[in-house]
């Protein structure tokens, strides 16, 4: 959410994302293995949106915010998704893309000791 400039987020671990201390967002992964090999990643994100959907704070840990309320303004749900999708498929590409560097060096100095 930072990076999409809506707001200013913090981590809180293992899985809150928080605003001003207040909790805003859940991240959940769920593994799948077949033998050593990771075969998938399962990834949920809840997001408090509306504010009238937040739980009364007296009995929680953290207490919980929504960002309507942190931004003071409607949200479009499906254009908050659109950029929340975006940057997921963003920073995968960038991910692969650093794994194919540290592959071709690795290449080359396989190449290198070979020679």
């Amino acid at each position: 959410m930072r990076s999409l400039s809506l707001i200013q987020t913090e981590i809180k671990w293992p899985n809150d994302v928080l605003v001003n201390g207040k909790k805003i967002c859940g991240v959940l992964a769920e593994a799948f293995w077949e033998g050593g090999e990771l075969s998938a990643v399962v990834l949920g994100i809840g997001i408090n949106i509306a504010a009238n959907g937040i739980p009364e704070t007296k009995n929680m840990a953290v207490p919980a915010t929504s960002v309507e309320s942190e931004m003071d303004i409607s949200v479009d749900r499906i254009e908050l998704l659109r950029k929340i999708v975006k940057e997921i498929l963003d920073l995968r590409f960038i991910y692969f893309r650093m794994l194919l560097g540290v592959i071709h060096i690795q290449s080359v100095r396989m190449m290198q000791h070979f020679h």
